[in-house]
């Protein structure tokens, strides 16, 4: 009976899969204007590299950065979301140290 029972859920069709998950940024030049503008917001008082750039697929006005930059006397990458408002200002929302994917 426990055999039956097993063959029959094996036969059971299964559910299909969950497509993958889609990264909601996607990469864009570090020489558009926005992106530039971003940068001077992220390093006002630091000094650091852009070392890529990426831009929200649903929302426009978050961006998201890469930065290289000199941390205790090594360097270190930071990732960097920023925000723009209504104002059309940019605001950090998130920093934080890591490989920014890389």
């Amino acid at each position: 009976m426990l055999a039956t029972l097993v063959l029959l859920l094996a036969l059971m069709p299964q559910a299909p899969a969950a497509p993958p998950a889609q990264e909601p940024y996607k990469p864009i030049q570090i020489s558009e204007p926005d992106v530039q503008e971003a940068v001077k917001v992220a390093l006002a008082k630091l000094k650091g590299t852009l070392i890529g750039a990426e831009r929200h697929s649903i929302s426009s006005n978050n961006l998201r950065l890469c930065l290289s930059m000199d941390r205790s006397g090594s360097r270190e990458f930071a990732r960097v979301v920023l925000s723009r408002d209504a104002k059309k200002r940019w605001t950090v929302a998130i920093w934080s140290w890591g490989s920014c994917g890389r």
